[in-house]
């Protein structure tokens, strides 16, 4: 689950099941250097070289260097998270990503959030009806913010004004249905 790579090239991967990060060489050496995260689903690194990683448990961050792993959030205002899955950073450093337990084709209450760069205070809410939101990618210009969800077989297109804050001018809008009996798992 979410391979990123680092500034040299290496890549990064997570064990879903063992809860497991590794690391990939040039030389196709595989070694894990951490253990012991529930569920992690996403990665990807942050303007200061730390891999932001999703979990069961809330959004933590990875120092590849000294192998810490610190929490960066846990909850949304009371409410503990049910489970993240995937992450995006953009490219002020501000955090996008899914919460999709517990949410189906049938009960359509995934979340996406958005973190600013200072992950200080509130979280902003993207929103909270998406069917397994699993995959996120912002368009070059990041005007734009592209959710897989998985059970309903497409990618939603989410129109922002800037950073965590979604258009109230343009419409958000499927930019892509997908054949087959699953959706996106991951972009």
């Amino acid at each position: 689950e979410g391979p990123s790579f680092d500034k040299a090239g290496v890549m990064w991967l997570l064990r879903l099941q063992s809860g497991e990060i590794m690391k990939v060489t040039y030389g196709g050496e595989c070694t894990v250097v951490t253990k012991g995260i529930s569920f992690p689903g996403g990665s990807r690194f942050d303007k200061d070289g730390k891999l932001i990683v999703t979990s069961r448990t809330g959004l933590l961050s990875y120092d590849t260097t000294t192998g810490a792993v610190t929490t960066i959030r846990q909850y949304y205002g009371t409410q503990v998270f049910r489970g993240l899955n995937d992450v995006i950073v953009d490219k002020a450093g501000g955090i996008y990503f899914t919460e999709p337990n517990g949410s189906n084709l049938y009960r359509p209450v995934g979340r996406v959030f958005y973190l600013p760069p200072s992950r200080q205070g509130e979280l902003s809410l993207i929103g909270d009806t998406f069917a397994f939101p699993n995959g996120l990618v912002l368009s070059p210009d990041e005007s734009i913010l592209y959710v897989g969800e998985y059970s309903l077989n497409r990618t939603a297109a989410i129109p922002l004004d800037r950073p965590g804050v979604v258009s109230v001018a343009r419409t958000p809008y499927v930019f892509a249905y997908m054949k087959g009996g699953v959706g996106p798992d991951g972009m």
